[in-house]
């Protein structure tokens, strides 16, 4: 891993369901990127709603469904270990940078 970037939007809370989506994006044979998003699925409200968007709250607080909780971004660089080359890049697998 040469970088790992987190941005914290809100806070997840006890019996929030959250969801987790990663995905790959730009990629060359020397390095790719990775993506993943952490998504509330459902929590707590104290707000009245039409949509089944927001349940409501046992303590008073306010959380709305579907919010984005953290986004990340890594930059992964394959490395070669073995023993007697341990610095050298592989090439990024077809599956990857294609």
């Amino acid at each position: 891993m040469l970088r790992h970037e987190i941005d914290y939007k809100m806070p997840a809370s006890l019996g929030d369901e959250i969801v987790l989506r990663t995905w790959v994006g730009k990629a060359s044979r020397l390095k790719f990127e990775r993506f993943t998003e952490i998504r509330r699925k459902s929590g707590r409200s104290n707000t009245e709603s039409s949509g089944d968007d927001i349940n409501p709250p046992p303590d008073g607080f306010a959380v709305a469904n579907n919010q984005v909780l953290a986004q990340a971004r890594t930059l992964w660089v394959p490395v070669d270990v073995a023993p007697e080359n341990p610095s050298a890049f592989r090439r990024c697998p077809r599956a990857i940078s294609t």
